[in-house]
């Protein structure tokens, strides 16, 4: 679950990082690209949680994303309450392509690699990730 978190951590730093060189063409490009085939296949690009009946991975997520966001060393858990909510997608077949995912990205990167706007491009390419039609 580490990985798949860090992966989507990657995805993530690489939209945010396009958008702010949103200016030149090629990158333009390269986004409506992504976001092209990303809508076509339905491939997610962000963490949405596992299907509501995968219940402790979903628990398992959400602290994990909890202490990522430095929340864990806080005594009150300030900004959540006293809870830390789960969430859960409504894909009852996410955590299949979770998994499909998380093996697109490390053949890409390759073991521990980082993920560029490129390898991104490539990524939402792969055949292994047309979730447009049912399993």
């Amino acid at each position: 679950m580490a990985q798949l978190l860090a992966m989507f951590s990657q995805i993530e730093a690489v939209r945010q990082q396009a958008e702010q060189d949103s200016g030149y063409t090629d990158i333009q490009e390269k986004i409506t690209l992504i976001r092209h085939y990303a809508s076509r296949c339905r491939i997610p690009l962000h963490f949405d949680g596992y299907p509501e009946t995968w219940v402790r991975h979903n628990q398992i997520a959400s602290l994990m994303q909890w202490i990522e966001e430095g929340k864990a060393g806080n005594y009150l858990c300030s900004g959540y309450g006293s809870r830390i909510f789960t969430r859960h997608s409504e894909n009852a077949d996410a955590g299949r392509q979770y998994a499909q995912m998380l093996q697109v990205h490390q053949d890409i990167t390759g073991e521990g690699g980082k993920l560029d706007l490129d390898g991104l491009i490539v990524m939402v390419q792969d055949r292994r990730l047309d979730f447009s039609t049912p399993a």
